[in-house]
């Protein structure tokens, strides 16, 4: 009877205790959270799909990235592998391309040479004219930069239909015995000659827009 009672006593206790534990006292959860959970789960899932297959295409790329480079470098040791025929073929074509580059500059001189010769020979014939001739024909030296780094023309009235004067003849001075300038002046005039040509053009312009847009009088 004593075993009895304790053994009963005990269950009671067991089962007060499980009663008043927070266990027995939770409630189970709603259908809204878990619905809510479901869809935090479900959305978790396509995150780490969508990541996997990102993953997936870097490592594509790093592959097709890889593969470029071991293209690239076997393309850079096949073209320094140049084989002696190749080198020799290169050194013949830089000689000829050398060896026609002197001959022009040779042809170059002697064409230079050749029309200073005969324009020498134009002169001198001209002037041997000038002095059998009668009435005599005035020869005259002309330097075209006497007067400044421009080169400017021998005096002569060019118009249409002018008759032409030969009573005095200029002929220009060699390019050796010519006034020299420094490259400043030089540059200097070509600025001043272009920023003239610049105001005579806005000039013109402006005159032009006066004639097809005038301005009437006010009363």
């Amino acid at each position: 009877m004593c075993a009895q009672s304790f053994l009963v006593t005990l269950a009671q206790a067991l089962l007060f205790a499980i009663l008043a534990s927070p266990l027995a006292k939770a409630q189970p959860p709603k259908t809204s959270e878990l619905k809510a959970l479901r869809i935090a789960v479900a959305k978790n899932e396509a995150a780490i799909a969508s990541l996997r297959a990102e993953t997936e295409r870097l490592e594509a790329l790093l592959t097709v990235s890889q593969d470029r480079a071991a293209t690239d470098e076997r393309l850079i040791n096949a073209l320094a592998r140049t084989s002696p025929k190749t080198d020799w073929v290169g050194r013949a074509l830089t000689l000829l391309v050398l060896g026609i580059s002197i001959l022009a500059l040779v042809t170059s001189k002697r064409s230079v040479w050749l029309s200073g010769s005969m324009e020498t020979h134009s002169e001198r014939r001209l002037m041997l004219d000038a002095v059998q001739r009668e009435p005599r024909v005035e020869l005259r030296w002309w330097d075209p930069y006497y007067t400044g780094p421009l080169k400017k023309r021998p005096p002569a009235d060019r118009v249409h239909n002018q008759k032409i004067d030969i009573s005095t003849i200029y002929i220009y001075l060699p390019k050796d015995e010519r006034k020299k300038y420094p490259i400043g002046v030089h540059l200097s005039a070509r600025l001043a000659l272009v920023r003239d040509r610049i105001k005579g053009w806005m000039v013109k312009r402006k005159e032009s827009g006066a004639f097809e847009h005038p301005v009437e009088p006010t009363l």
